[in-house]
């Protein structure tokens, strides 16, 4: 099954990305300052040049243990996890083509919170 993401969704979807790659890694859970540059470099990603690396860091995490806690279930499994999409369902109690309805509305979720934190995604 192929799934279209919103344009709109992209750079969030790739933000969360990043900082759940990290957290796998050891690093403590946030995107490391390097990404953050790369990101910024690319212009996909945090349009804003107000907030430091640091900063961003910090919204990102507060916003996830701010996050609902279905919300958050859903971030581990698709971003923590490499497991395929009918597993990460499962894992969750719904059905795969679910799972592809619940990551967008996650995706449009965080999307809101962090502009409302001043991090433009």
């Amino acid at each position: 099954m192929t799934v279209k993401l919103d344009q709109d969704l992209a750079p969030t979807d790739q933000l969360l990305d990043a900082w759940a790659r990290d957290g796998r890694q050891g690093q403590g859970g946030g995107i490391h300052p390097l990404e953050v540059m790369r990101l910024l470099h690319e212009g996909q990603v945090l349009g804003s040049d107000k907030l430091s690396t640091d900063e961003i860091l910090i919204i990102i995490d507060q916003t996830y243990l701010g996050s609902p806690p279905k919300t958050k279930a859903l971030i581990d499994v698709w971003y923590k996890s490499a497991a395929p999409a009918q597993v990460k369902a499962k894992r969750l109690g719904i059905s795969r083509a679910a799972l592809y309805t619940h990551w967008k509305a996650v995706l449009w979720y965080f999307r809101g919170a962090l502009r409302a934190q001043g991090l433009h995604v």
